[in-house]
Formats: C-alpha cells, structure tokens, sequence
C-alpha cells in the first residue's frame, strides 16, 4: 500500500516518438554572450557610413558661428523677469482661488449664472498651476523653443481669461463713468 504513487495515471512516457526529448539548455545565452564578438572587415567601398545618425558626425570648429552666445548681463536679465512672471502668477493663482471661493460662496443667483461665473477661475486656476509648474523648473533643461511655445500659449489664453475678469459695463455705468 505504501509503495504505489498516488496518482491516478502514470506520467508520460519520456522514451515516446510522440514526445521528443528536449533540447533546452538554460544556459546557451550566457555562454554565448561570452563569446568574443567577430571583427567587422575593413571598409574596402565608399566611407560613408548610413549606419550613423547625422548629428553625430563631428562638428567642424574652424568654421564661423553666425550666432552670438547671450551675454551675462541678458541672461540675469532673463532669469530676473522669469521670477518675477513666477510671482505674478503666485497672486495671480491665489486671485483666482479667493474669487472661486467666493463665487461658490455668493447664493441667490441663478445656477446655470453660477456656473459659467465660475469657469473663468477654475480656468485660470489650471493655467496658473501649469504656469507655476512651468517657471519653477530650471529653463536649461529645455530648449528655447519649448519656452517659447509655452509663452505663446500662455499669452493666447490669458487674454480671454483677461477679459471675464473686466467689470462688464451697462447703460447705466456708462452714465457715471466720465
């Protein structure tokens, strides 16, 4: 009773044409990568080599650079005025977040009124936070046109935000406004 194996069929066969012997050797990859690598042949054709990416061919240095490196005097200047569009948009985010608040505040307006007050700040809220995030970071980590592009977008869509935040003005202001 106690030399029998518990199961019900016996395994398979290993001698068996259905099932061949395996091969596998977990080891083949290891030893192959210590092989030594073969010797590419000499260059015997042209030398031009299409295996190469174009920027890394080597950079000719007696050739005249027709652009001026900025002077230290312009890059304290430009770091100066990226601190201080870092802080305009620090009051500004804080402007947007105290008239959302009291636009959520405010009650016995209509809800649909309600509402559309208050996309002009939740709008201005994600773009002074991707503005903050955007100025906080160290400008050399990317190129000039990145920055550019995000000035650009920063100025097109400042502008209609700009403009829910100027007083509307009715028949009746205009009376009183000289």
């Amino acid at each position: 009773m106690g030399g029998s194996q518990p199961f019900m069929y016996n395994a398979a066969w290993r001698n068996d044409a259905r099932f061949p012997a395996t091969t596998f050797d977990p080891k083949a990859v290891t030893r192959a990568s210590w092989e030594p690598k073969p010797r590419k042949p000499p260059p015997t054709g042209p030398l031009i080599s299409f295996d190469r990416h174009p920027d890394a061919h080597m950079v000719v240095s007696h050739r005249n650079n027709p652009y001026l490196p900025l002077g230290q005097r312009m890059k304290k200047w430009i770091k100066g005025l990226r601190n201080v569009q870092f802080l305009i948009r620090v009051l500004e985010i804080n402007a947007a977040i105290g008239s959302l608040v009291l636009l959520i505040l405010i009650t016995n307006i209509d809800e649909a009124t309600g509402w559309i007050m208050r996309i002009s700040p939740g709008v201005a809220i994600a773009q002074c936070s991707y503005a903050i995030y955007h100025l906080s970071r160290n400008a050399s980590g990317r190129t000039p046109g990145s920055s550019a592009a995000y000035h650009v977008f920063a100025a097109t869509s400042d502008l209609p935000n700009a403009a829910g935040y100027e007083p509307a003005r009715g028949s009746s202001d205009s009376e009183a406004i000289p």
